[in-house]
């Protein structure tokens, strides 16, 4: 019985492995989509720089934006319009980047 156990689950983990890493009609390899190290996650690896000053039109005061270690902007301003400004700005400009 224990041998019936261990037979089964080598055979759905064979399976498992066969269906992540072959390509089935016209469906791609998840198993290379999913991959931690080159899968879909390394997308964002060029647009981790941040800029160190922009130029924006429209802000009626100066507005200070801090990254902080896992590249959460934290904005800080003198007026309610210049936050809102700055952070539509902010959530545009890391959309835009995601599409590219």
């Amino acid at each position: 019985m224990k041998y019936i156990k261990f037979v089964i689950s080598a055979i759905l983990v064979w399976g498992l492995f066969y269906f992540l890493n072959y390509q089935h009609g016209r469906l791609p390899p998840l198993g290379k989509l999913l991959n931690p190290s080159a899968g879909f996650w390394q997308n964002n690896t060029s647009g981790d720089k941040v800029p160190e000053e922009l130029d924006i039109p429209g802000l009626k005061d100066e507005v200070q934006v801090l990254f902080d270690n896992r590249h959460v902007p934290h904005i800080f301003a003198k007026n309610s319009h210049d936050l809102y400004f700055a952070q539509g700005y902010i959530t545009a400009r890391d959309r835009s980047r995601s599409v590219q």
